[in-house]
């Protein structure tokens, strides 16, 4: 899994001096689900922010196991994130971010081909 892989899925991100990857899976089972990884420290979870349309932010942490992440990427594979909708207050889901750097809304990682 070299740089390749990391350009195909997430880019070089320098908005807040480190490399990102991940993604908003979507909402399954009543949580928006997805994960987060830093491509320099991948041994580091990290904090996303749940933005809803009228700015409330709700922190979680990226430390769930992802199998599916784990296979392709390197590290230990802790790096889901799981939200109850009833966190959201109601509120609709607006955008997730990890520092300054937004995670797109797609399912899990990509094999690099």
């Amino acid at each position: 899994m070299g740089l390749k892989i990391w350009r195909l899925l997430a880019g070089r991100l320098a908005t807040s001096g480190v490399d990102i990857a991940g993604a908003v899976d979507g909402l399954i089972d009543g949580a928006w689900q997805g994960w987060a990884m830093d491509h320099r420290e991948p041994g580091r979870s990290l904090t996303v922010t749940l933005i809803t349309v009228t700015g409330r932010r709700i922190d979680a942490e990226a430390n769930r196991y992802r199998a599916d992440v784990h296979r392709v990427m390197p590290g230990h594979g802790y790096y889901g994130f799981r939200v109850s909708e009833r966190r959201l207050g109601g509120e609709t889901l607006s955008r997730v971010l990890v520092g300054d750097t937004p995670l797109s809304m797609k399912r899990g990682p990509e094999r690099a081909q």
